[in-house]
């Protein structure tokens, strides 16, 4: 059995089953078997498209992922049309994760995938914002950093920087934060600062540095500052930035209690209490704003068990909204096969009330014709009478009485008589004599 033919009947079993999440190994199976089916120019590619449409978006943007360097040029055009097509619930979803694995092999495709997922007049959904950052936002995506040439649509770019800004969350990993702020500031930079792009990305970003440790935001303080030092103003990071790196100096020295090379040179126990009396009080406030710190997290940690909770139910409501388009679906099947039904039924009724009508008239004319029959015969009957009466009152005129005596003269013509009454009724249509009769 083929590749292409095991992916077949693998999208079968997904479809029957409405899988909307596959277990890692059926997943590792299916993304094989696509990308193998993908490259290979001998399997039909609209056969292809068909069956890969039947899997989860998670498996057709690993698909791409896996095949794109090895992918025909004709094929590649023909799978990323057929990808940012926006049709279905599952478009969005399918667009996003494709880009976020295209992103890699190749950023100006990634670029055209978003344009067509992030559009200008689009509102940014829950479930969407919750797909760019699993795309986008995790340890294993793609260096956003690709995204900062200047070579790519630059509106695209700074619609997606200023979703992804709006995307994250407590559970996205600081690494991730770090990286997405790193490429921002790059993009906005090449921005006007009164364009809305601009404006959206660096208060975002300005916002999330206020939740972020001292020393992380120092340290992207610095960046900015070697990288886009015009934006040092407008994130508020001057305070942040330290003209130059400490020296490594003695503890006594840092307290500023000054030590010479000379071996007679002391420190005073009056400035080594003073810096002890100061170190304790700092101790006392760092502890306070540790303490501070804690509550935070566990408020956060209760955000996100909430998050979490939200992802579960968004999608059971997907799962739910899936299997009811389905319902759907078959509903809608179902009443154009009884408007079907009902258009025959009415058919039907229509000619059967038509041939009951024609039978109705049908037999009104047999009814007529069978009057008219009967007043015929018996007007025949009637007529055939008279002229037989007629007839025979001659052939009786002569007839002797019932009680008259018979010679032999009398009863020759009674024979006569009755042979001629006999030929008279045969002349008029009733046979008398048989095979065997009087001659």
């Amino acid at each position: 059995m083929s590749e292409f033919d095991q992916l077949k009947e693998l999208a079968l079993k997904v479809k029957k089953q409405r899988k909307t999440h596959l277990p890692d190994e059926e997943f590792n199976v299916a993304t094989s078997l696509a990308a193998a089916a993908l490259k290979n120019t001998t399997v039909d590619l609209t056969a292809f498209l068909e069956t890969l449409d039947s899997f989860p978006p998670l498996v057709i943007a690993e698909t791409a992922n896996q095949g794109w360097e090895e992918i025909p040029a004709e094929r590649k055009a023909i799978f990323v049309r057929w990808i940012s097509r926006r049709e279905g619930d599952r478009a969005p979803k399918r667009i996003i994760y494709s880009a976020a694995r295209i992103l890699a092999h190749d950023a100006s495709t990634a670029v055209e995938l978003l344009g067509c997922a992030l559009r200008h007049n689009d509102n940014l959904s829950q479930e969407m914002r919750g797909d760019l950052r699993r795309a986008f936002g995790n340890d294993r995506s793609a260096d956003l950093a690709l995204l900062v040439s200047p070579k790519l649509n630059p509106e695209i770019v700074g619609r997606f920087f200023c979703a992804m800004l709006q995307s994250i969350d407590a559970q996205t990993s600081f690494a991730a934060k770090s990286a997405l702020a790193k490429a921002a500031v790059r993009v906005a930079e090449r921005r006007n600062a009164a364009d809305p792009v601009f404006i959206s990305i660096v208060s975002a970003i300005d916002s999330q540095l206020r939740s972020w440790p001292t020393d992380a935001r120092s340290e992207f303080a610095q960046y900015v500052q070697s990288a886009t030092p015009a934006l040092v103003p407008h994130l508020h990071v001057q305070g942040l930035i330290s003209v130059e790196s400490p020296s490594k100096q003695a503890p006594l020295e840092a307290i500023g209690i000054k030590s010479n090379d000379s071996s007679d040179s002391k420190p005073r126990p009056a400035d080594i209490g003073s810096w002890l009396s100061q170190r304790i009080r700092n101790t006392k406030q760092e502890l306070d704003a540790l303490l501070e710190i804690e509550q935070r997290l566990q408020d956060l940690s209760s955000l996100e068990t909430l998050e979490q909770r939200l992802d579960t139910v968004e999608r059971e409501l997907q799962h739910k909204s899936e299997l009811l388009a389905g319902e759907i679906a078959r509903a809608s099947e179902l009443s154009d096969k009884l408007l079907n039904v009902e258009g025959e039924k009415r058919h039907f009724e229509s000619e059967l009330a038509r041939r009951t009508t024609e039978l109705n008239l049908t037999r009104e004319e047999n009814d007529s014709l069978g009057a008219q029959i009967t007043a015929h015969s018996k007007t025949a009957v009637d007529e055939f009478k008279n002229r037989l009466g007629a007839t025979l009152s001659k052939l009786i005129m002569d007839l002797p009485e019932r009680a008259a005596d018979m010679d032999l003269e009398r009863s020759r013509f009674l024979l006569r008589q009755y042979h001629q009454f006999i030929d008279m009724l045969e002349s008029n249509g009733i046979a008398v004599r048989t095979k065997r009769g009087v001659a």
